[in-house]
């Protein structure tokens, strides 16, 4: 996964990559914490969404 910006020239499909990846690697923090463990903690989902709300502030400030 780390060398395939540099085979991947379009940033549309290296966009589509990273968006994917954030979401698996989200996916797979919470199947390990409520599947495995059997507990319920919403602390994934806020900083998910703090972090893209975050996110969202700064790329309409830098516009």
């Amino acid at each position: 996964l780390l060398l395939l910006p540099l085979v991947m020239a379009h940033p549309y499909y290296l966009g589509i990559l990273f968006m994917a990846s954030i979401f698996a690697i989200f996916a797979a923090s919470w199947d390990l914490l409520s599947g495995y463990t059997g507990q319920m903690n919403f602390g994934h989902a806020l900083f998910f969404g703090v972090a893209a709300y975050t996110a969202a502030l700064l790329n309409l400030r830098a516009e």
